[in-house]
């Protein structure tokens, strides 16, 4: 059993670093929050995160696929970032629920094996159709898909958000929370 307490210490330590380092560009902690929420509700045993950074949002993904008993693939291209982020798992005690993927999500997500229950979006935003693109045959019925900054980047996610609203398969919604996130339910 993870140590709620560890945890919490991890995620408190890696949210001050993110303030005094602005280009970790971690979520906030209410988004972080919600993710490991929305996990929870959805029992969501493969959860895909596309954009690591230093594992601010991949502790909060992991805690929930660690109570519910699930594993997190995240992908990051920075492999700085990817040490920094492995660092912060095992600090929380949470690298067993996680298996992190070096790389160009664009070229490395076409060759993930399995169905996702639930994926975290928050990595190059003018890509996030790409993205969705690429994994759209490998969602779940009944999958989540958070899309982080849908607010604030707007402007260069406007491809995405309008396959995301108009597509009569899925079910989307725009959450003004933070920098805003899109909630894009799979039919």
């Amino acid at each position: 059993m993870v140590s709620r307490e560890r945890v919490v210490k991890v995620l408190k330590a890696v949210e001050l670093y993110g303030r005094q380092h602005p280009y970790m560009w971690n979520v906030s902690w209410e988004n972080g929050s919600l993710l490991k929420t929305l996990v929870l509700a959805k029992g969501a045993e493969r959860v895909l995160e596309v954009g690591t950074s230093d594992g601010f949002s991949t502790i909060w993904l992991a805690w929930a696929a660690s109570i519910v008993g699930g594993r997190v693939i995240t992908v990051e291209m920075d492999a700085e970032r990817v040490a920094m982020a492995s660092r912060n798992l095992a600090e929380a005690d949470l690298a067993d629920y996680v298996e992190q993927v070096i790389g160009n999500a664009k070229i490395k997500l076409p060759g993930l094996q399995g169905e996702f229950d639930f994926v975290f979006l928050d990595a190059a935003k003018s890509e996030y159709l790409s993205y969705f693109d690429a994994v759209r045959g490998k969602l779940a019925r009944g999958a989540l898909v958070v899309a982080d900054d849908a607010i604030t980047e707007r402007e260069s996610m406007l491809g995405y958000l309008n396959a995301v609203e108009n597509d009569p398969e899925l079910e989307s919604a725009l959450i003004s929370i933070d920098d805003g996130i899109e909630i894009t339910y799979v039919r």
